[in-house]
């Protein structure tokens, strides 16, 4: 080897029986070139095509959302469901993502539950259940009262709901609102629209009666745990002779009854709890506290 060549040296081996083995790398062919270039142009146009299809998705009203329906309201309007949900037919149909659409619809405080199915003709259908309304009321703000002892703020988009329900005052205590609460849990839907009023009221043999006044100027006077015979009201106040009287709660778990109501019976004489300094005992709504005699 001549001085001042410099040649690239091989890249040369022995084996194991010490024999010398060249391994020098074989040179890139021009096919191999050509070859890694058409595979890249062969990526890109799978890369165009499919933005060009998405574009063409985008591009084209068929694939919007056709029309979206709601079923199972009660109290809210269908309008005020898609409103909350999101979707409307400027959506795109497949883009909608139905388990996403029904946690949106959910974290309202008057909805129950929400099933959203893709339906045909790009239909996008929403089924509710809405949680059962029991009445409004007014504490540092208005408020409607579930029955599931849950509270949602009187917000405009709720005001058409005050229509069907019954104006609640008094149970302000926790447990006196569970007590409600639950009480209403069989009280039908139909019945509850029919009322204007329900308030406690003191009789002599139980200070946490309550009275609801229906839309139709009758009375029910029950307690916290034969509610549920408020649904009979209807019928029994068809058959009234005497429309003054009031329809009461059974105490025995049996059939309402109608009877004189409580403030149109002669005053009796009551004798009051007195304490140690002579003032009279008073409950927590201020009545004076009535002794009973049990027989």
């Amino acid at each position: 080897m001549a001085l001042g060549n410099k040649e690239r040296p091989e890249n040369i081996s022995v084996t194991e029986n010490g024999a010398a083995e060249n391994r020098s790398r074989p040179t890139k062919s021009a096919d191999d070139g050509f070859l890694s270039r058409i595979d890249l142009l062969i990526r890109l146009g799978i890369l165009l095509g499919v933005a060009a299809v998405l574009a063409l998705y985008f591009l084209l009203d068929m694939n919007k959302v056709s029309a979206v329906t709601v079923v199972g309201t009660h109290n809210l309007e269908p309008s005020y469901i898609q409103k909350i949900s999101g979707v409307t037919t400027e959506n795109r149909y497949f883009l909608t993502i139905a388990p996403l659409v029904e946690k949106k619809i959910e974290e309202d405080p008057l909805i129950e539950s929400a099933k959203v199915t893709l339906e045909n003709a790009n239909i996008v259908r929403i089924e509710v259940t809405e949680k059962k309304a029991i009445g409004y009321r007014y504490e540092d703000e208005p408020v409607i009262l579930l029955a599931d002892n849950t509270k949602a703020p009187l917000k405009s988009d709720y005001l058409n709901i005050v229509a069907n329900l019954p104006m609640i005052t008094g149970f302000y205590d926790e447990e006196q609102t569970r007590l409600l609460a639950r009480g209403f849990e069989n009280v039908d839907r139909s019945t509850i629209e029919q009322m204007s009023e329900v308030s406690q009221y003191a009789l002599t043999y139980e200070d946490e009666a309550i009275r609801i006044l229906m839309r139709n100027g009758g009375y029910f006077i029950g307690n916290y745990y034969n509610l549920y015979a408020v649904n009979q009201y209807d019928l029994i106040y068809s058959r009234l002779t005497d429309r003054s009287a009031c329809i009461y709660g059974p105490e025995d778990g049996s059939y309402a009854y109608a009877t004189t109501c409580p403030w149109q019976l002669e005053p009796e004489e009551k004798e009051y709890w007195y304490d140690e300094e002579g003032n009279v005992i008073v409950n927590r709504f201020g009545d004076k506290v009535v002794k009973h005699y049990y027989k």
